[in-house]
This record gives structure tokens, sequence and C-alpha cells, in this order.
């Protein structure tokens, strides 16, 4: 957060910054000086849109062993996350179906 500025040239405030995610700004300052080691993704995905970073950028290798391989698959996941639930099972299908050989990859 500290390198980032905003379009006037001002640090961003965490009183700024947990606005525009929706939590509040000591789980953000919590955040930032490293109090909070494990935070939500939806958090992250929030302060991601906040510096128009990816999203991939701030969330580490889970404990699941969950790493993106692709920038790709990121860019994916973080567009999905913006889904509602049917349009989410939808892609789920799409992929599903892919993966089975039952949709052939456009190798155009």
């Amino acid at each position: 957060m500290q390198t980032q500025r905003r379009p006037d040239g001002t640090r961003y405030t965490t009183r700024q910054i947990a606005a525009e995610v929706g939590c509040s700004h000591a789980y953000i300052a919590n955040i930032a000086n490293g109090k909070v080691t494990n935070p939500a993704v939806d958090i992250l995905v929030g302060i991601a849109k906040v510096f128009h970073h990816d999203p991939a950028y701030l969330i580490p290798e889970s404990a699941g062993g969950f790493t993106p391989a692709k920038a790709e698959i990121a860019h994916i996941a973080f567009r999905a996350s913006r889904l509602d639930r049917d349009s989410l099972l939808g892609v789920q299908s799409i992929i599903s179906a892919i993966l089975a050989g039952d949709i052939p990859p456009d190798n155009a």
C-alpha cells in the first residue's frame, strides 16, 4: 500500500481502502503491518481492485497447495468470482465439458 498513490499523488489511507473494500480500517491496517497473516480472499480481491491489480498478485499459495499456474487461470478465477450462482454453474459446466473432451479446444 505504501508504493501506490491516489490519482492526486497522495497516499491512500487505511480508512479510504477499507471504505472501498467494505471492511474496517483496523483490519486493513493489520493486514498492512503483518498482524493479519491469513486475510480473507474477498478482502484481498477488494484491495486488488482498489489498486487496479490482478488479485493473484495478493493471494498467496494456500495451505491446500493452490497456486495459479498461469496468469490466465488467475484472471479467469477473478472474473468468475464476480458471477452469480447460475452463471458460475454454467462456467463450471463448460469447463467440465472441455476437460471431458466433449468440447474440443479451439486451436485456431
